[in-house]
């Protein structure tokens, strides 16, 4: 084998690894890894990023609360992880934020094998 083919197919197989090495990273996120991201970019006003982690249909909402005024930034907001339950395809993180007086709890449902936020009517 040439040397330039080396290179070109060793350089394929690094692109590779690197790539997988990346999806597994993304896909290996916990129900509390997502919650927490999510609450974090809330509380910094970041909705943009929260978005990402939420599903669909419930973009919106968020979209609607910040038109209305109602996201407040906490710029030293801290997120502390109390429970996290799964149950299949559904899981429950219950967290306290730094300016929480109580609990909240975040829901979220698996989407094409990631966790997202989700809101319960």
């Amino acid at each position: 084998m040439k040397p330039m083919k080396k290179k070109h197919n060793l350089l394929l197989v690094s692109l590779l690894l690197v790539t997988c090495s990346f999806s597994a990273c993304n896909s290996s996120e916990s129900p509390a890894d997502v919650a927490e991201k999510f609450t974090k970019a809330i509380a910094m006003g970041d909705i943009e990023t929260a978005k990402m982690y939420m599903v669909e249909e419930a973009k919106p909402l968020l979209e609607l609360a910040v038109s209305m005024g109602q996201m407040e930034i906490q710029q030293n907001f801290s997120f502390e992880l109390l429970q996290e339950s799964i149950d299949g395809e559904l899981a429950v993180v219950t967290y306290k934020g730094s300016q929480d007086d109580e609990p909240g709890d975040i829901n979220l449902r698996k989407v094409e094998g990631e966790w997202k936020v989700y809101i319960e009517k």
